[in-house]
């Protein structure tokens, strides 16, 4: 499951179109604007990369590591450790350019430790430096989101909505990948071939976190670009003081997305990648075949919050949304049920083309949609520290949301394996 990188209607664009329209910026060319659309898209690929990676080999390292399944303990770390790095950069103020730049090379260098983990460490000692190496890739995750989404939505074009397309990208694809290696290239599903499926999977994590790097470096170094965050810097953009007390004056107005959040985030982190794949005893490859389908499904209901005209849409308003949340919760509870009677009809055929499909389908279109309507709800008449506290500050809400969906997950799986 991923953070929300999709809100491209905030009211931050407009003070950044303002900002413009003010004469600080320049003409972009056409070259520049494409190289923009390709940085934000793989950017958001390796942020999300990184927080998916580490969902789906939830299901793998046990074996790998020669330990019982500890998924939702790398769900609830994962969490803990990215909802502190959010708020710790929420005061920072997140329009951080060159701290983006460093955690994308921090990023391949702790997945490159994962990697010898994974190689020689097992039992409990493996167990604990695999949950330590998730714990900075948390807080790499929290920095890295924060941060991209800043440096994008205060650049010289915002490019929020290419960003959101890469990191739909960063959800997808490890999971494609992954189904296809496990049944081709690491089939024979010994100790050894899941080692290696592994190291595929994180070494392309490495890969691109270093052409991330590498593509900000560059990008950063430019004189125009270099001029246009000085520029911001002046302008009070990047040294606007975010607390939660500005946060709150603009929250009051949007209540109801954060109670779409409280729904969403929980309903579905609740049950993946946990509960669901634990209660059906699906193998390890299995699993991660299952949560690919969640993560796909969950993929479409984003894009088509983000770029589906909402008149095409039947629930296109937050009331409406709200109300389709609210029954999502009826499919969870159905979802559970089926998962725990004995019938493969209802274990398994009605579990993934009812449950995972339209669960997983319905939550990510209301997640993108809370997100969306964030620029709709905070008044552009309010103060320059209200509206940057505001907009950060839900990261840091949903990120809050997620670390409780992983601690009553750990409960839940207790109970339901007894």
């Amino acid at each position: 499951m991923s953070l929300p990188m999709d809100a491209v209607e905030i009211p931050m664009e407009k003070a950044v179109s303002a900002r413009k329209d003010g004469g600080h910026g320049k003409a972009i060319s056409s070259y520049m604007h494409k190289w923009m659309v390709y940085l934000a898209i793989v950017q958001g690929f390796s942020v999300m990369l990184n927080l998916n990676v580490v969902f789906m080999l939830s299901s793998t390292a046990p074996k790998a590591l020669g330990v019982d399944p500890f998924s939702t303990w790398i769900v609830l770390i994962l969490e803990l450790t990215t909802c502190i790095a959010n708020t710790l950069l929420f005061w920072m103020n997140p329009v951080k350019p060159w701290l983006t730049v460093m955690v994308s090379y921090v990023q391949a260098v702790v997945y490159i430790i994962q990697m010898l983990v994974v190689q020689f460490m097992k039992d409990t000692s493996g167990m604990a430096m695999y949950l330590i190496c998730t714990a900075m890739c948390g807080a790499i995750f929290g920095c890295n989101s924060m941060t991209s989404f800043g440096f994008v939505a205060f650049g010289p074009v915002n490019h929020l909505g290419s960003l959101s397309f890469g990191c739909a990208l960063g959800g997808v694809v490890p999971f494609l990948f992954s189904t296809v290696f496990q049944f081709t290239l690491f089939a024979d599903n010994t100790v050894e071939s899941t080692k290696a499926l592994m190291h595929t999977i994180m070494g392309f994590v490495v890969a691109l976190s270093v052409v991330s790097g590498l593509n900000l470096t560059v990008y950063l170094r430019n004189p125009d670009i270099k001029r246009h965050y000085e520029q911001a810097e002046i302008d009070g953009i990047s040294t606007a003081k975010c607390t939660f007390r500005s946060a709150l004056k603009g929250l009051k107005y949007t209540w109801k997305i954060v109670l779409l959040d409280f729904i969403n985030y929980t309903n579905i982190l609740i049950f993946y990648p946990s509960i669901v794949p634990i209660s059906m005893n699906l193998k390890g490859e299995y699993v991660v075949m299952l949560i690919g389908i969640f993560q796909m499904c969950d993929t479409i209901g984003r894009f088509m919050a983000v770029y589906i005209n909402p008149r095409w849409l039947p629930c296109n308003t937050l009331n409406k949304v709200v109300i389709l949340s609210i029954c999502n919760l009826a499919s969870s509870a159905f979802l559970l049920c089926c998962t725990l009677l004995d019938t493969p009809f209802f274990r398994h055929i009605v579990t993934i083309t009812f449950g995972v499909v339209t669960f997983a389908t319905i939550g990510g279109y209301c997640c993108s949609f809370s997100d969306r309507s964030i620029g709709e709800h905070v008044p552009t008449h309010l103060d320059k520290e209200v509206i940057v506290s505001t907009t950060s500050v839900f990261k840091i809400i949903v990120s809050v949301f997620c670390a409780i969906s992983g601690f009553v997950a750990i409960f839940l799986v207790r109970v339901i394996q007894h």
